[in-house]
């Protein structure tokens, strides 16, 4: 089927069409509008007679994909063009409403999700029956939740999602159970579903899981480069068409949309009988805000800087929208010209405006422009290059790769020492990989866009300063528990020091309006520890070697 002449689907952001998803004996065929069935069929037929396998012909269905227009014109013509054959009588083609079960995830158009659900609800409810016979122990109902409404439903809620309804019904079936039918539960749902170690039950947190499991697709989607999936690139598709109505959204280039979470520009999925994909995409967006989720970290390295888009990027200063409607940004964005998409294309282009040859005039004849103009079909390189400049010019430091990056002053491999009771630290800062690993989630505050490169230290060789540090806390796991905290330089050394640790921490939230966030100090010896290392770091000299000795050495 791939060496055919079908055309199946064509996804923005992937070179090879979409044609055919083969799992086991599973197989999931997309054809175009212009395609031929019956050229699809002579190739089923042709690969059952070399391989002596059969299809099972009597359940192929078939679901159409489009407007709901179109959708109701190929039900009833049975052709998916005015000029095409009607597909044949044996085929089934599912109506409005009706669902198709493909590896155990359930298509179509205007489905109910409640009627997907409907049948693992009953197995549900039958299982449970089974099991109360037997008048389990409240560990055993624990135990037995688990098993049957974990166990039946998570596959479902990861391919299909489960909607708020039945997520409530699948809750009020857990309550039940474990509590044996009683009308008023003797403890709250967080003393049920919390852990063993503090005193809990942890029966299945239904709510929970489906978070986890949105947060992990959710992971999947911000995968990027070479193994990002398929469905992702479907979904910035998805999302590029579903722009707000507004004079600043309709005005951006739907070409320079890669990702709405790279970019600035702005999406809002809302439903409609045109994609069944809405709630999904909204559940992305969704789960970005309610985790926080964002690209986060002190620096990084020029390859992940090189590879985030230039048009809209996501941290550039607002004069890069203005930036994108004169003649040289057109020339860029062509995909039969520049194709300029990524900050390392428009590095490379603007460094040309370096070379000695070069001049700066529309009209230069030095080998780059003469390159640039014949493989690109450029009218004018120097406008081109001076604008991929300009679009670099709105990064701040810490995004243009063209500045100095910790990295330039950073050891490839972290440092190591050949005593065995002595561990480096590793001082290297920057993110490294791809865009992938530049997201964080639960993040506070706002996100530090300033950067600071220290050089290494290149003095006179020093003997370390060693530097003994402990935490202590009394009542160690109750509410009265305190913390303090040591740090010992030598006899009689001033800066020996000993701190007695609040209850709460402040921190300030946002640096425009001051604004104070208060929340509690965990009371435990770790805690201790870790403020005597950072106090030890305040007052130590800036230059020091320091060699911690901790507790759990001696």
């Amino acid at each position: 089927m791939r060496a055919s002449n079908l055309k199946g689907y064509q996804i923005p952001g992937h070179a090879e069409r979409l044609i055919a998803n083969l799992f086991a004996d599973d197989t999931t065929v997309f054809l175009n509008a212009d395609d031929d069935f019956n050229i699809l069929q002579q190739i089923l037929d042709k690969w059952c007679i070399a391989s002596k396998a059969k299809f099972n012909i009597a359940e192929t269905e078939i679901i159409p994909i489009g407007s709901s227009t179109y959708r109701a014109k190929v039900i009833q013509t049975r052709k998916t063009q005015d000029d095409k054959q009607p597909l044949p009588e044996w085929l089934h083609i599912a109506v409005e409403g009706e669902a198709v079960r493909i590896l155990g995830a359930w298509f179509g158009n205007n489905i109910s999700e409640a009627s997907v659900w409907e049948p693992t609800l009953e197995k549900i409810d039958t299982s449970l029956d089974c099991w109360n016979k037997s008048s389990p122990t409240m560990e055993g109902r624990r135990h037995i939740v688990q098993m049957v409404i974990g166990g039946m439903t998570q596959f479902l809620t990861q391919v299909q999602g489960m909607p708020e309804q039945i997520e409530k019904k699948v809750k009020k079936r857990i309550w039940n159970f474990v509590w044996a039918e009683k009308e008023k539960s003797p403890v709250n749902k967080e003393t049920v579903h919390g852990p063993i170690e503090d005193g809990r039950r942890a029966v299945l947190d239904i709510e929970a899981r489906k978070k986890a499991i949105d947060i992990m697709w959710m992971r999947s989607y911000l995968t990027f480069g070479e193994d990002r999936p398929l469905w992702a690139k479907v979904a910035d598709a998805l999302f590029a068409l579903h722009s707000p109505r507004n004079v600043t959204e309709e005005n951006v280039d739907k070409r320079i949309k890669l990702n709405p979470i790279l970019q600035t520009w702005k999406t809002l999925p809302k439903r409609s009988t045109n994609t069944a994909a809405i709630d999904d995409l909204q559940r992305i967006i969704k789960t970005i805000k309610d985790f926080k989720i964002r690209q986060e970290g002190l620096a990084y390295s020029r390859e992940i800087l090189r590879e985030m888009p230039i048009w809209l990027h996501g941290h550039a200063n607002a004069r890069i929208c203005l930036l994108n409607r004169s003649a040289a940004s057109k020339c860029l964005k062509k995909e039969n010209h520049h194709n300029l998409r990524t900050v390392g294309q428009a590095e490379d282009l603007a460094a040309h405006l370096q070379e000695e040859e070069h001049e700066a005039d529309s009209l230069c004849q030095c080998q780059q422009c003469i390159w640039i103009s014949t493989t690109y079909q450029c009218l004018n390189p120097h406008a081109c290059m001076t604008r991929a400049k300009a679009l670099l010019d709105t990064l701040p430091p810490k995004w243009d790769p063209r500045q100095t990056q910790p990295e330039d002053h950073e050891p490839l491999h972290a440092p190591t020492s050949e005593e065995k009771d002595i561990t480096v630290f590793d001082t290297r800062i920057t993110v490294r990989g791809t865009l992938t690993d530049t997201f964080r989630i639960f993040t506070e505050g706002e996100d530090n866009e300033s950067i600071s490169v220290i050089p290494p230290y290149q003095g006179p060789a020093q003997e370390p300063t060693v530097i003994a540090t402990d935490g202590s806390c009394i009542e160690n796991g109750r509410e009265t528990a305190r913390v303090g905290a040591g740090i010992y330089f030598g006899n009689h050394d001033l800066r020996n020091k000993s701190m007695r640790l609040p209850k709460n921490m402040f921190k300030r939230i946002t640096k425009a309006t001051n604004r104070i966030k208060q929340s509690p100090l965990e009371q435990s010896n770790q805690t201790g520890e870790v403020v005597a290392a950072r106090e030890a770091i305040e007052l130590a000299p800036r230059d020091a070697i320091l060699r911690y000795r901790h507790d759990f050495e001696r």
